[in-house]
């Protein structure tokens, strides 16, 4: 009986361990613990619901658009997916940045600047683009100062088979590039304590399924 209960007890505690390190390695793959995806801005029941449940929250707008680079008058236009992250992005895993080519990289501490973006290493060298060199995304110009080396929600999807340019939110007005028909992933990030991920993720569904 003793033999049983040991056994028992440490195939229950070899399976517990083999779901937490699914769960978390679900939740870097994601940049967080819940991702809600629409096609529309998220309004501010959505955001006040995260609060009230104590999650950490970031956003991200996704689409593809084009890149325009070039000097000496010679013009170079690139289809990107772009990327606009908040501040926060992202709550599970890391990016990783490089300034040179070949450079492992780093973990980023922060989200892109200012007036800055950060590129994928295969449009820098397609479009002949080196740090420091300014883009044009519809009517705003950037400054490149980062390769992405790696990004933990990149996923797979049409968009996604472009190189990717990111930026922050706060900078996304100034492309002018959203408008109303514009072809925009939006997506709520959400990170916390398993039972309150949970009771988000019950109030989400009544929501969805109240305004469908």
């Amino acid at each position: 009986l003793a033999i049983a209960v040991s056994a028992l007890s440490s195939v229950s505690f070899f399976i517990d361990r083999i779901q937490a390190g699914i769960r978390d390695e679900a939740a870097h793959l994601l940049g967080a613990d819940m991702v809600i995806v629409s096609d529309r801005e998220f309004d501010s029941v959505w955001l006040n619901q995260a609060k009230k449940y104590g999650l950490a929250r970031a956003e991200t707008r996704i689409f593809p658009t084009m890149v325009l680079s070039g000097k000496g008058g010679e013009t170079v236009a690139k289809l990107v997916s772009l990327k606009a992250v908040s501040e926060n992005y992202p709550l599970r895993g890391a990016v990783r940045i490089a300034g040179e080519e070949n450079d492992p990289g780093k973990k980023a501490a922060t989200i892109p600047g200012a007036g800055t973006v950060w590129a994928d290493p295969e449009l820098l060298r397609e479009a002949g683009i080196r740090p420091d060199d300014r883009v044009r995304i519809g009517n705003g110009f950037f400054r490149v100062t980062q390769r992405i080396v790696t990004e933990p929600d990149r996923g797979i999807s049409f968009i996604h088979f472009a190189p990717r340019i990111m930026m922050s939110l706060l900078d996304l007005e100034k492309t002018g590039l959203v408008q109303p028909a514009s072809r925009v992933s939006y997506r709520l990030l959400l990170a916390g304590n398993e039972k309150d991920i949970e009771r988000y993720r019950k109030w989400a569904e009544e929501r969805i399924k109240a305004v469908s």
